[in-house]
């Protein structure tokens, strides 16, 4: 485990991390440019997928419920 209890990994392009252990859910890192990493999501349809910064911006919008 990493900073506050969080699992911190590094990867390579092209390896995967799988969630919850079924292989149904998996994170792929496609490419990597400068500081950016872009990943790819494999998850099952009932499963949400979510940036965080949007949902903290959802959040911070009073126009939003």
């Amino acid at each position: 485990t990493g900073r506050n209890g969080m699992l911190v990994l590094s990867r390579r392009i092209g390896e995967k991390i799988i969630i919850n252990g079924t292989g149904e859910t998996e994170i792929t890192i496609e490419e990597i440019r400068g500081d950016r990493a872009i990943l790819s999501f494999k998850a099952p349809a009932e499963v949400l997928i979510h940036r965080k910064e949007l949902l903290d911006r959802g959040k911070n919008d009073p126009t939003t419920d």
